[in-house]
């Protein structure tokens, strides 16, 4: 079997990536790309690509030289890049800080191991490189190719959504600074802040899932997951997914109660919401207790609705308010009009009535009759609604959306803390819910994650489900039901446990995606429904922004580095991560990238087992397996060290 790795076409292959720069760049609202050089191939070409994508002026590099193990001569070849392709490049050597580190870990006797000191080397570097774009809003364009990332980091399928107040979006709908459910893991409680960064990748790998009745997470083997450690009981942490294999029992924590970004007034003035000045006749705006209100409010939004109907009133003259107020008498009656002026037709104008349906024989309809008559509200009752009047009302209930797919809770209510937010959780329950409050039902998928998303912030767990629409057959009709989503609410659920058997591996190949949440590095996820607060995987030495290369093994780099022109003299030199004077990747991996690449892309692109591999290229086995595990074994670099069972 012939196996061949070559471009079929470098210029289609180059487009592809500078137009996927142009993309991330835009979509990010960042200004540049940041790049650190080393000399060597990957950052060279990657550079060179951005270059072509944006533009000199949009490309900012830096050398990261460490006075020990760096090479002049890669620096040189770096400079003189950067020169020929007319970007600014600083010289930020890491040699002090390096020094720090060796004087003061070895003042308590931690010396003398060169790999240990070398890993100090990229987690400094990954520092300067965010530094600097966050100094030139900027992001962090990543060098590692596919040859490299196979053994990479990770996080979410496409499957899984981040969950915002503007409800569930999918990794290409968010977007820096948009708003994100977080749990801060001292005070347990639910925050809301900006994400920072979403990294894309393509993946084809196993990933763990894990399913339980409440719980629907696919994540990369060394994603990390936010837990509850002794045994539910504890302080929140992470863990690594692929170690929950070897736990007894893992808990993913629900929040405590929100303490909201806002208070919440003792009273609401439905004034404030009206757009203009009240007609004479109209019914004035009420003040009403915040609990009141939103337990009102709990209400129309499940079971009310706004109508809007003409009234015809006869009127006998066509004098305006204004120019009638003439004709009144000395104790402030209205005299009658003179003949003249009498024009006897019929006026037409809109009405607004708040409708909301509560049968009679509902236990809810006398609770609802007294808070309105508690604020002079004087509604008109049928047996299967109430129906009354009130433009300022009316104004603010409008924010809630018409017709019931619709339907919202206004956004700014969300704001309240938790203990202003029962009365609107009771009145939805109420409205649309079950008894118990375990069930809450609605036409409309904005409210139905408005409602997973005020459970989470009163400290109640809460899932979606979608019914999907009905056809029955009754006395010769065909009815069709609309679908429905269900909210099911666990109110005393502290912690959402799973143990090894709710695990499993499965097969993946798309692309998976990575948030940035500082400070607490967790968000609410939702996966068909089911939603968590879970954690990411971006750590260490691998943190960067985006891979423009991490599709490409390393001998396809070379290619496209030809085509390129990137010097031949970078892209004939042995590689290295200079992590120690003389160190090269090949003499690490044991083995030649040439080789390497082959290998897995049989392994991992073919799926090809170990001897069909060992066949196909006409190699050793010793060789095949050694590659088969290093890509087993090389999550280490860039993921939490493994923890034991609790």
């Amino acid at each position: 079997m012939r196996i061949s790795l070559r471009l079929e076409n470098p210029a289609e292959t180059a487009a592809r990536i500078e137009e996927f720069l142009r993309e991330q760049l835009e979509r990010s609202g960042r200004e540049r790309g940041v790049i650190a050089l080393s000399g060597g191939i990957d950052s060279s070409v990657v550079a060179t690509l951005a270059v072509r994508a944006l533009g000199p002026e949009r490309v900012i590099s830096h050398l990261l030289p460490d006075g020990d193990s760096t090479n002049p001569e890669d620096m040189r070849d770096a400079e003189e890049l950067a020169h020929s392709l007319g970007i600014l490049c600083r010289t930020i050597s890491i040699h002090k800080p390096l020094e720090a580190f060796r004087e003061t870990f070895q003042d308590v006797g931690l010396h003398g191991d060169p790999r240990a000191w070398a890993n100090v080397k990229p987690r400094l570097r990954m520092i300067v490189n965010y530094f600097v774009a966050n100094f030139e809003n900027g992001l962090v364009l990543g060098t590692g190719n596919k040859s490299e990332l196979l053994t990479g980091y990770f996080c979410y399928d496409e499957e899984t959504r981040a969950l915002t107040p503007e409800g569930p979006k999918f990794y290409w709908e968010l977007a820096p600074g948009m708003t994100v459910l977080s749990l801060d893991l001292h005070t347990q409680r639910v925050v809301e802040v900006p994400l920072e960064a979403v990294h894309v990748f393509p993946y084809r790998g196993e990933l763990i899932a894990i399913r339980t009745p409440r719980l629907d997470l696919r994540v990369t083997p060394n994603h990390r997951l936010l837990i509850r450690r002794n045994h539910g009981r504890g302080s929140l942490g992470f863990r690594i997914a692929e170690s929950c294999f070897r736990a007894s029992q893992i808990c993913i924590p629900t929040p405590k109660p929100w303490r909201g970004t806002e208070p919440a007034p003792p009273f609401v003035d439905t004034r404030e919401f009206l757009p203009g000045p009240l007609a004479p006749q109209a019914h004035p705006p009420v003040r009403m207790d915040t609990e009141d209100f939103l337990y009102l409010l709990g209400i129309f939004v499940g079971d009310g609705h706004l109508a809007h109907p003409r009234v015809a009133v006869p009127v006998q003259s066509a004098l305006s308010a204004a120019e009638r107020q003439r004709y009144r008498t000395p104790d402030g009656r209205f005299s009658a009009l003179p003949t003249a002026l009498l024009r006897p037709h019929t006026k037409t104008y809109e009405a607004t009535r708040i409708h909301i349906g509560v049968s009679a024989h509902s236990p809810i309809r006398p609770r609802l009759r007294r808070l309105l008559q508690r604020y002079g509200i004087t509604a008109t009752e049928t047996s299967t609604q109430l129906v009354f009047t009130n433009r300022a009302l009316a104004a603010v209930l409008e924010e809630c959306g018409h017709g019931a797919q619709n339907k919202q809770i206004p956004p700014w209510v969300l704001r309240w803390p938790a203990e202003a937010l029962e009365p609107l959780f009771e009145g939805l329950i109420d409205s649309d819910g079950s008894s118990g409050g375990r069930m809450f039902y609605t036409t409309s998928p904005r409210l139905a994650y408005q409602m997973v998303e005020l459970c989470q912030k009163l400290g109640k767990h809460a899932r979606v489900q979608w019914k999907p629409p009905k056809v029955t057959h009754h006395g010769g009709r065909t009815i069709r039901s609309r679908g429905l989503y269900e909210v099911c609410i666990s109110p005393k659920a502290r912690n959402l446990t799973f143990t090894p058997s709710h695990m499993r591996r499965v097969p993946y190949e798309g692309m998976v995606w990575c948030p940035s949440v500082p400070p607490h590095e967790n968000l609410l996820v939702e996966r068909n429904g089911y939603t968590a607060f879970c954690g990411n995987t971006k750590y260490g030495d691998g943190g960067v922004d985006v891979l423009p290369i991490g599709h490409l093994y390393k001998t396809q780099v070379r290619q496209l580095a030809r085509f390129l022109k990137i010097p031949p003299k970078i892209i004939e030199k042995a590689p290295s991560a200079g992590l120690w004077p003389g160190q090269t990747d090949e003499e690490e991996l044991g083995i030649s990238y040439e080789e390497l690449d082959r290998i897995l892309h049989c392994l991992h692109d073919r799926r090809m087992s170990i001897n069909q591999t060992v066949k196909a290229l006409k190699t050793r086995k010793k060789i095949v397996q050694h590659v088969w595990d290093l890509m087993r074994a090389s999550e280490h670099k860039r993921r939490l060290p493994p923890m034991p069972p609790e």
